[in-house]
């Protein structure tokens, strides 16, 4: 009979929070923002120069970049309360 070996995963190491500084920055935010709406206007743009009625497609492409931009807003707020209860946390372990 053969055994099954399946792969063994490693754990994660998880670090201490006050170690973890690589939150995205909001200049990184901002910049992402940035290129995706440039993205959105390019298929408007492409779009709009192959169907000609471009009415459908300009609402699906404001509503996916202004959906895009709030769910940004929303991580980044997120980010930092997680980070601020972490730091609460950790601190009250170790009294």
């Amino acid at each position: 009979m053969k055994k099954n070996k399946a792969p063994v995963l490693q754990e994660k190491e998880v670090k201490d929070p006050e170690s973890q500084d690589s939150l995205f920055s909001l200049k990184g935010y901002i910049i992402l923002n940035i290129i995706f709406w440039i993205y959105c206007l390019l298929q408007v743009i492409i779009l709009r120069w192959i169907y000609r009625d471009a009415m459908g497609i300009i609402f699906f492409f404001t509503v996916l970049a202004t959906g895009f931009t709030v769910v940004s807003v929303y991580d980044y707020i997120y980010d930092r309360i997680a980070l601020k209860h972490q730091k609460k946390e950790s601190a009250r372990e170790k009294q």
